[in-house]
C-alpha cells in the first residue's frame, strides 16, 4: 500500500455528501461540524451536477469532506458523473454505507486515488462490522488499488484539524505565513453547495461562495484576496512562518553537491 507516485500537492475539490456521519470518530469535529452547518442532509445529486458543470476540469473531485461518502446513496452516481466527465477522481472512505456492487462500480471507475479507513480496536471509529460490511472491505481488496490505509489505533497521529479535535491545543503562527493549500485550491463543497476553504474548516467559519450562485472564478477571487486573512490557518499545523518556508524552498533550490557539504 504505496502512496508512491501520487502527487498530493495538487488542486482538488472535497465532496461532503451528507450532514452528518454516523462513523463519527473520536479524532474528528463531528459536532463542531454539525452544529455549525444548517442546510440539506444530503447533497443531491442534481445539486451536484449543476455544480460540477461549472468546476474547471484540471481539478480532482474528491469524495471525503466533511462526512462518509456513502451515507448519501447517490455518491456512487455522482463518482461516476464525475468520471464520465473527464474529471480525475478520488476517494477517502470507510466504504460504510457501500456494497460489494458499489465496489464494483468504483473498480470501473478507476480511482486516482483510493484512501481506505479500516475498523479500529480501541472504538475510535464507530465502523458497524456487518456481514455486509465484511464482504465489502474484502471486495474492495481483491478489486480496488488501495494507496493507503488509516486505522485509529494506538499509533494513529491527528492531524487535529486546526485545533478543533478533542485532546488537542491550539497552535498559533504569527505573522506572515505559508501552506501548501494556499498555493492551489484544496476547497470543501458542503451539501449545500457552499465552498470553504478546506478540510480544515470545520466550524465553517472560512466561506468562499456557494456554486448555486456564484462562477468558479468568483470563488477563486475571494479566495486569492483572502489568502492572508484567514485565522484558522495560524491554528493548524500544515501553517509555517513564511520565513521558514522561504529557507527551505532556497535549500530546495541548491544542487545536491552543496547540500552535501
Amino acid at each position: 500500500m504505496s502512496m508512491a507516485n501520487v502527487n498530493l500537492y495538487q488542486p482538488w475539490l472535497e465532496i461532503t455528501t451528507a450532514a452528518k456521519c454516523l462513523v463519527n470518530c473520536y479524532h474528528c469535529p463531528q459536532t463542531v461540524y454539525q452544529q455549525a452547518y444548517h442546510g440539506p442532509a444530503f447533497l443531491s445529486f442534481s445539486d451536484f451536477s449543476e455544480a460540477l458543470i461549472k468546476v474547471p476540469k484540471n481539478l480532482i473531485i474528491n469524495f471525503s469532506g466533511f462526512s462518509e461518502p456513502f451515507l448519501n446513496s447517490r455518491a456512487i452516481d455522482m463518482m461516476e458523473l464525475a468520471h464520465e466527465l473527464g474529471y480525475k477522481v478520488w476517494l477517502s472512505s470507510t466504504l460504510v454505507g457501500a456494497t460489494p456492487k458499489t465496489v464494483d462500480r468504483l473498480a470501473k471507475i478507476g480511482l486516482g486515488l483510493f484512501l481506505f479507513h479500516l475498523p479500529d480496536n480501541l472504538g475510535n471509529a464507530h465502523i458497524p462490522t456487518t456481514q455486509n460490511y465484511k464482504d465489502t472491505v474484502v471486495a474492495a481488496f481483491q478489486k480496488l488499488h488501495v494507496n493507503g490505509v488509516s486505522i485509529m489505533n494506538s499509533d494513529f497521529v491527528s492531524n487535529e484539524r486546526a485545533g478543533l479535535c478533542k485532546d488537542t491545543k491550539k497552535k498559533f503562527v504569527r505573522g506572515w505565513f505559508w501552506c501548501y493549500k494556499l498555493e492551489h485550491p484544496n476547497f470543501v463543497m458542503l451539501p449545500s453547495c457552499e465552498i470553504q476553504l478546506c478540510c480544515m474548516s470545520w466550524s465553517l467559519k472560512e466561506k468562499l461562495g456557494n456554486l448555486h450562485i456564484d462562477s468558479w472564478q468568483q470563488i477563486l477571487n475571494t479566495w486569492q484576496k483572502r489568502r492572508q486573512e484567514f485565522e484558522i490557518c495560524r491554528t493548524c499545523l500544515n501553517a509555517i512562518p513564511l520565513s521558514k518556508y522561504v529557507t527551505r524552498r532556497v535549500y530546495d533550490l541548491l544542487p545536491k553537491a552543496v547540500k552535501n557539504k
